[in-house]
């Protein structure tokens, strides 16, 4: 299934037709794998200083994912009761949910990106390989986040039945490991990054469709309530939308330098850590 699910992408990116950029042929393949690998720590130090920049749009964009969750907060019991309870609830629909939840299972996204990456390499294709490095920092960010989220929140999952306001900050266990939803953060995170680079509003409404079948997926597995899955959507959009914008950046100046950037990079010895005033 995992397999099916990565060669259906990978085809469907390959028939995208776009004007690639130049490559450069003289580069060895290390070159450009250890290349790849700095814009990649690039791309995480610019994510980090988006998430700490007080700056207008984000303050913003943090009231409105705020209040989307406080608003779907108010829905989590009672959308729980209706799914659990419903007559829709089949053996075809049981089927179907599981497909939607092997969406956002973190192999397929896995084996995407290295398959997005390896072809791109192994077929000298800049495009191609670019979209599975942008897909890898995308889940490397939102993953990241969402992991932090779930340890320091520590909110109890549906299935304990002990309400959608029992917390235990600091948990470690995934029975307690419910907000935000990683299924929903992956899936909207590989929907995000492959709708902007097929850019076919087929494409996107697909792409996104999936995204959401995982996240209601989720809800009638009884592992998560809605609030989590809107956080985790949201967690997926911020990671999507920040590597894309850097990534516009990057090939506009060929670089990311904006005054006050943390940037991770790594070298021989491990990893330095630098800041750009």
């Amino acid at each position: 299934m995992n397999i099916l699910f990565g060669a259906i992408c990978l085809i469907t990116l390959c028939l995208r037709s776009v004007e690639l950029y130049a490559d450069d042929s003289t580069r060895t393949i290390p070159s450009v794998i250890w290349d790849d690998i700095s814009t990649a720590f690039s791309t995480v130090g610019y994510a980090g200083n988006r998430l700490v920049s007080v700056q207008e749009y984000n303050v913003i964009h943090l009231g409105i994912a705020t209040g989307l969750v406080a608003a779907s907060t108010l829905g989590d019991e009672s959308l729980r009761s209706d799914i659990q309870n419903s007559s829709l609830r089949t053996g075809t629909m049981d089927k179907a949910m599981e497909i939607a939840n092997q969406y956002g299972d973190l192999a397929a996204p896995a084996l995407l990106t290295v398959g997005l990456y390896g072809g791109g390499l192994l077929f000298d294709d800049e495009y191609i390989r670019t979209t599975g490095r942008m897909l890898g920092e995308a889940l490397i960010i939102g993953g990241t986040l969402t992991t932090l989220g779930k340890y320091v929140i520590g909110r109890a999952r549906p299935y304990l039945n002990e309400g959608h306001g029992s917390f235990s900050p600091f948990h470690w266990g995934d029975e307690r490991w419910s907000f935000p939803s990683g299924h929903s953060t992956i899936a909207f995170t590989v929907s995000g990054v492959l709708s902007a680079r097929i850019q076919r509003w087929w494409a996107t409404a697909g792409l996104y469709g999936l995204a959401a079948s995982t996240g209601f997926a989720r809800m009638y597995k009884d592992k998560h309530w809605l609030s989590d899955v809107v956080l985790g959507a949201i967690v997926g959009s911020f990671a999507t939308y920040t590597v894309v914008d850097a990534e516009n950046e990057r090939h506009s100046t060929q670089k990311i330098q904006h005054s006050g950037v943390w940037r991770i990079m790594p070298i021989q010895t491990g990893l330095a850590i630098t800041y750009i005033f």
